[in-house]
């Protein structure tokens, strides 16, 4: 694609389910909410429509509304224990990682500041789930990416290193070898050698094409490749080691 395309592509989608976005943002996200067995769902779905916005108009007032809107519910069903209660408790622990991965995003993007604290406990529900499941799927190979993935934003490379033995994927899985090699580099202090950076450089081309398919099993919608994007930016793009959230929206999206 021509520098520029996707995000053509993302504000003529804002340009034109706009409407939508403001019905979405208006409904009550607590209605019946003691009813509500997945909290984490809802604050999911807020972080998706902030970034098909974002990705748009990072400036939108809809993307802090949403992002602000996600952290809200996450902190509430924490607040409450809801994730533990009996009505939720059967998805846990990896409702926890979902909940503490998204409030970790949405922070980051509003403050510009990686939240590597909430990215690292939820690496570790991750790591939990992981490793009390004897019966993989494609939600369980996804969970585990996310677990290594979310210990890499954190910059936690022995917890990378832990939540990558933990799995097990589909051999010719593209992902866990960059993800092997991001994780030796940071152990050395040095930089990703070459194959890797190219191989992740591809990786983030293929999954910010809007309809992009993967064929061992099912990204994310939206997050799992705007994750691929952060895990670029921290460990490719930058030269300081930091995250510049900003530039992540812009280069996805460009």
């Amino acid at each position: 694609m021509p520098p520029g395309a996707w995000r053509e592509y993302w504000r003529d989608r804002l340009a034109s389910r706009g409407h939508e976005h403001a019905n979405i943002i208006a409904r009550d996200p607590y209605e019946h909410w003691d009813l509500n067995c997945a909290p984490e769902m809802g604050a999911d779905f807020d972080l998706y429509l902030a970034l098909n916005i974002a990705f748009a108009d990072p400036d939108h007032d809809l993307v802090r509304r949403f992002l602000s809107r996600a952290v809200e519910v996450a902190d509430r069903a924490f607040a409450e224990e809801k994730f533990q209660n009996e009505l939720c408790r059967g998805a846990y622990p990896y409702n926890v990682a979902r909940a503490l991965r998204i409030k970790a995003h949405c922070l980051s993007i509003m403050t510009g500041v990686t939240q590597e604290q909430l990215f690292r406990e939820a690496s570790r529900h991750f790591l939990k789930y992981c490793q009390q499941e004897t019966d993989w799927t494609w939600l369980e190979e996804t969970y585990y990416l996310n677990g290594v993935r979310t210990a890499l934003l954190a910059g936690d490379h022995v917890l990378a290193q832990t939540v990558y033995q933990a799995g097990q994927l589909p051999e010719g899985d593209e992902e866990p070898p960059i993800l092997k090699a991001l994780i030796d580099a940071a152990r050395s202090g040095e930089r990703p050698p070459a194959k890797a950076q190219a191989s992740l450089e591809k990786l983030f081309e293929r999954v910010r094409d809007p309809h992009h398919k993967k064929r061992s099993m099912p990204l994310e919608v939206m997050i799992g490749p705007f994750e691929i994007a952060c895990v670029r930016d921290k460990y490719v793009v930058s030269r300081d080691g930091r995250i510049y959230w900003r530039r992540v929206l812009r280069d996805f999206a460009s």
